[in-house]
């Protein structure tokens, strides 16, 4: 891939997570993998992470903590951080949140 379109790559990845497009986490870490053309040994090399934990959280296995999910993100200019929600920019916020709220509350409270 080439450094222009990395670029547009990365500005449409930004664009999914802003807008709540893209909400499979291990989706998202393997689509960054691919923009780095790396086999997952390689890219967990690359991160100073066990392979076993990158094919976790790939699979959505697991759920990286602040400081893996930096660490996973940082080649690629991104890091983890608080926002507001802003409702305006997704297009069904109620349904967004309801999933991500009874996401985290099957994962607790099976």
């Amino acid at each position: 891939m080439s450094v222009s379109e990395r670029g547009v790559f990365l500005g449409a990845f930004e664009a999914a997570l802003a807008t709540g497009e893209l909400t499979d986490f291990g989706a998202a870490v393997r689509s960054l993998r691919s923009c780095t053309g790396f086999g997952q040994r390689r890219f967990a090399a690359m991160l100073k992470l066990p392979l076993e934990t990158l094919r976790a959280i790939e699979s959505n296995q697991s759920t990286p903590d602040v400081l893996t999910l930096n660490r996973i993100l940082f080649p690629f200019g991104f890091q983890t951080g608080i926002t507001r929600f802003i409702r305006s920019t997704h297009s069904n916020p109620e349904a967004y949140l309801e999933a991500g709220l009874m996401a985290n509350h099957r994962e607790k409270y099976p």
